[in-house]
């Protein structure tokens, strides 16, 4: 059993996956981790890419969606805590150190998040941060207004999600919105922990990056949890 579990989807992105591969494995270091790729029936080899890494945790499926393939990653796992991280990103050195201080720290907290730096398609330049912000005693109602950062910015106590439940596969986008709502509806503490620091890599085409599908998608998330 470990102590964080880094869950990995993959679809058409196999030439992005080792950098996201390599940054969890990093991660090692400090914590007791492991790392498990889902390839999604992704058609360019991400299976093979990742069964390089024997470190690694590499499972194969029929495509089935984002969400299908963090559920199984999920189901998959061990580990107390769990880090959602797409093929198109990466974590900075000590980020997981970080989480492990903050749940250390609050041993009530449901939700450890940090901040991301955005950088360009050619991973070259830092053109924005995303996340840091403090959501208070009502994280909730904070939520409702718009996601406060992406998936791998977020570090979740596992037997949270055996309260939530998992994913939700109905959704397309904002999934990971859809599951913070569900987990501050029921009473779950967010933490900031402006030390716990990623990558979010601007990639066209990208499900994350389409502006489109989030907004249906978080029309949709917002309806359900008001």
């Amino acid at each position: 059993m470990a102590d964080f579990s880094i869950i990995i989807p993959c679809y058409k992105q196999a030439h992005l996956l080792p950098k996201a591969i390599e940054s969890a494995l990093a991660q090692a270091c400090d914590v007791d981790l492991e790392v498990i790729v889902v390839d999604d029936g992704s058609p360019d080899g991400a299976a093979e890419v990742a069964a390089r890494y024997s470190e690694a945790i590499v499972i194969r499926q029929a495509n089935a969606g984002l969400c299908a393939a963090r559920n199984r990653g999920i189901l998959r796992s061990t580990g107390r805590y769990l880090l959602f991280l797409d093929s198109d990103d990466y974590l900075r050195p000590g980020m997981l150190a970080a989480a492990a201080r903050a749940f250390a720290g609050n041993p009530g907290v449901a939700v450890v998040h940090g901040l991301a730096d955005v950088v360009d398609e050619k991973d070259e330049q830092v053109v924005a941060e995303y996340g840091g912000r403090e959501l208070g005693a009502d994280a909730f109602h904070v939520l409702l207004r718009n996601n406060i950062g992406p998936p791998n910015t977020f570090v979740v106590r596992r037997d949270v999600l055996a309260k939530v439940g998992l994913f939700d596969v109905s959704l397309r986008s904002c999934e990971d919105w859809d599951l913070w709502l569900r987990i501050a509806a029921a009473g779950g503490q967010f933490q900031l922990a402006r030390d716990m620091r990623s990558v979010y890599r601007m990639v066209p085409g990208s499900m994350s990056k389409n502006v489109e599908t989030m907004w249906q998608a978080a029309s949709g998330a917002v309806g359900q949890n008001r």
